[in-house]
C-alpha cells in the first residue's frame, strides 16, 4: 500500500510540474499604441480635401483657461503683456493631411493640441484632461468664401 501511495505522489508532482510548464499559461503580450492620429482637411464646395502642411501645436499641462486674453502671434506662440506660451511640440500635416504623434514620452500629462489650417489660415483647439488613444482625431476647417 505503501508503495502505491508512493508511486501516486510522484504521479501527482510530476503532473504538477509538466502542468505548470504548459503553453496556455504563457502572459499573453498586449501591444500598447501611444500615437495619436489627427487628421486635418479643408471642406470646399462640399468637397473635403486633405490640409497638406497644416501645423499642430501641442502644449502640455496647459489648459484653454491658460490661452484667454492672449493673442495669437506666429508658429504656435501666445502672448500678453506679462507671459509667453509657446508649444512643447510641433508637427506637420501630410500629402494626406496626416500627422502622428507619439505620446509615449508623455503619458498621464494634461495638455491642449492647437491646428492651424495651412489653406484657410483658421485655428482648433482641444484640451485633453486624461488623453484616450482613439485610433484618429479629425480636425475639418471650412472657408466660407472658396476661390
Amino acid at each position: 500500500m505503501r508503495t502505491t501511495i508512493q508511486q501516486l505522489s510522484y504521479i501527482l508532482i510530476l503532473l504538477t510540474i509538466f502542468s505548470s510548464c504548459s503553453k496556455d499559461d504563457e502572459k499573453e503580450i498586449i501591444e500598447e499604441n501611444y500615437e495619436m492620429n489627427i487628421k486635418v482637411e479643408y471642406t470646399k464646395w462640399s468637397e473635403s480635401y486633405p490640409d497638406e502642411g497644416s501645423k499642430i501645436y501641442i502644449y502640455f499641462n496647459r489648459q484653454m483657461e491658460d490661452f484667454t486674453a492672449m493673442r495669437y502671434d506666429a508658429d504656435g506662440v501666445y502672448s500678453s503683456d506679462d507671459k509667453i506660451i509657446r508649444p512643447d511640440q510641433t508637427d506637420i500635416a501630410d500629402k494626406n493631411g496626416l500627422a502622428i504623434i507619439d505620446f509615449r514620452d508623455h503619458l498621464n500629462i494634461k495638455f491642449s493640441l492647437m491646428v492651424e489650417s495651412r489653406y484657410t489660415g483658421l485655428r482648433a483647439f482641444m484640451y485633453f484632461e486624461k488623453y484616450v488613444f482613439a485610433k484618429e482625431h479629425a480636425f475639418s476647417f471650412f472657408k466660407s468664401n472658396p476661390e
